[in-house]
């Protein structure tokens, strides 16, 4: 009788769980039919690292970053019709960067191997497609690849963002957990970068405990089915296979010309 007693604070705990998670089916059922006219914009906050030491290896660019932070928050917007989604950079974010800081990020650029900047990200959910726009080395390439299922986990973690209660997920991406936080309220699956896939929008992400991306303003609109989302560009779209090549090309350029300039300056010492 004792360890029945015992037994139920954890019973009564998990059947408070099942009744949230059938108070989150039933949502989304009823709002189903809003969800083919639900459209709207999310801003988030994206933690941006800016990776700026061993750029060079001289005390005069140690001493220049020093009085630089080291990590900065960029604001980006996900503009969402039904199944589509846009996620950008907001024009406004880029133009208030301190110009110290711009100048430093591209002074650090032409001393690393090339890396690509992803532009915009457009998804389809509905065909199931997602077109990156990236910058690599000036150029900006479209890559064309199918949107994967993610292995979420709903877990019993909860979170308040905005006006809207958020319930948690979370999945492993070998580098450690990700925890997204996403609103029923919005019952749709889209989310700020490659994170998507949850009975609602995505609002938070944090890895290992840090918040990485927030939202901070929704505007929701039932604007209806005629508008669409702006068409990435007029670039012509290759596989990410075909782009992973063209990466690893420049790679290697770019190392064949370090060591060229690293044997000149030995030479010339001498």
């Amino acid at each position: 009788m004792d360890q029945i007693i015992n037994r139920i604070p954890i019973m009564l705990r998990q059947y408070k769980y099942l009744f949230e998670l059938l108070v989150v089916l039933c949502l989304n059922l009823s709002l189903i039919s809003a969800q083919d006219n639900l459209n709207g914009v999310i801003y988030y906050d994206q933690v941006q690292e800016y990776k700026l030491e061993g750029a060079y290896n001289s005390p005069e660019w140690d001493s220049y970053i020093a009085q630089l932070p080291s990590k900065g928050n960029t604001q980006y917007k996900l503009s969402f019709i039904q199944e589509r989604t846009l996620y950008e950079i907001d024009p406004e974010s880029e133009s208030q960067q301190n110009k110290k800081m711009k100048l430093a990020l591209k002074k650090a650029s032409y001393m690393k191997p090339p890396s690509p900047k992803s532009i915009k990200v457009f998804n389809d959910y509905g065909s199931g497609i997602q077109i990156q726009q990236v910058e690599l080395l000036t150029k900006d390439f479209f890559v064309d690849t199918e949107l994967k299922q993610l292995p979420w986990k709903i877990t019993q973690t909860k979170k308040q963002v905005l006006d809207y209660v958020c319930l948690g997920a979370e999945l492993n991406n070998g580098d450690g957990t990700i925890t997204a936080y996403f609103s029923p309220q919005i019952p749709i699956p889209v989310g700020p970068g490659e994170y998507y896939g949850l009975p609602g929008a995505i609002l938070s992400i944090e890895k290992n405990g840090d918040v990485l991306m927030e939202a901070t303003s929704i505007v929701l609109s039932e604007l209806g089915s005629t508008n669409a989302l702006e068409i990435l560009g007029e670039g012509q779209t290759i596989s990410q296979e075909e782009f992973e090549k063209i990466l690893d090309k420049k790679i290697q350029e770019f190392n064949i010309n370090s060591t060229a300039k690293t044997k000149a300056k030995k030479k010339g010492k001498k």
